[in-house]
């Protein structure tokens, strides 16, 4: 399946933003997996921490809704562990785009697409999940 960001590229890191003039992580995340047909609901609190975006994820992982898989497709949710200080702890959250790539923002940068071979992000990538609809 294929998902069109190109308009999303370059948008700039903007805490709680929820549209093209500034996102941040949720917000892309949430976006993007809108275009893949994936309506979310907002589940991290607005003043959300690292350690609280792990716990929702894992919970919604538990839940059964998300389930984890071995290799993404398009439309799957990549997990990583940023934090260095944090590394079992999921607290950053892109979409995989297909073709090894996917999008993501950071504090502090545009939103970009990056590789899941990439050397800095394949140590961080804790797991690729996908949606399960029927849950």
């Amino acid at each position: 399946m294929y998902c069109n960001v190109s308009d999303l590229i370059q948008v700039p890191f903007v805490e709680g933003g929820r549209d093209k003039s500034g996102m941040d992580c949720q917000g892309l995340f949430l976006e993007v997996m809108r275009r893949f047909g994936n309506e979310i609901a907002e589940a991290i609190p607005e003043d959300y921490t690292s350690s609280q975006i792990s716990k929702v994820i894992v919970k919604k992982i538990m839940s059964g809704e998300w389930v984890k898989q071995d290799i993404p497709l398009p439309g799957d949710a990549v997990a990583m562990a940023i934090d260095s200080m944090m590394p079992n702890s999921v607290q950053h959250l892109g979409v995989y785009l297909g073709e090894g790539k996917f999008i993501h923002i950071l504090k502090g940068v545009k939103t970009l697409i990056s590789r899941i071979d990439d050397r800095f992000y394949s140590r961080k990538i804790k797991g690729f999940y996908r949606l399960v609809k029927d849950v």
